[in-house]
């Protein structure tokens, strides 16, 4: 059983809320769900953005959105953060891409370079 806070608030979320990080990040790696959604719809990364302007990825958290992103615009700090936050470095996109595919696709050389380092799966298809 998951405990869950008034409005169907984990207790992930109200550490997001309080922006209490380090919390949030132990809370995690506790196997919390990340995307768990309260009453009004909301998950981890939606407080996140709304009360405090962060990504997953800027309080240590997974963030597959921001990798995917980080890795069609050639951005190695983000892709680099993310995968240190833990994120699946063979991520997909909704088409079937993944992080290497699309730095291949977008010519991203430098993302390209960093996921092959870091063993991302160089037979991954899009769908």
């Amino acid at each position: 059983s998951h405990a869950r806070a008034i409005d169907g608030n984990s207790l992930l979320m109200l550490a997001a809320y309080k922006a209490r990080f380090e919390m949030l990040r132990e809370i995690y790696q506790a196997g919390a769900d990340l995307f768990h959604k309260n009453a009004k719809g909301q998950n981890v990364a939606d407080i996140l953005f709304a009360l405090h302007d962060k990504q997953l990825a800027d309080v240590g958290l997974p963030d597959e959105e921001a990798f995917l992103i980080g890795c069609e615009n050639d951005d190695v700090d983000i892709v680099s953060e993310c995968i240190h936050a833990g994120t699946d470095i063979n991520s997909t996109n909704c088409d079937g891409l993944s992080g290497l595919g699309l730095a291949c696709y977008f010519n991203c050389p430098n993302v390209a370079s960093v996921l092959c380092r870091h063993k991302a799966d160089p037979n991954l298809y899009a769908r």
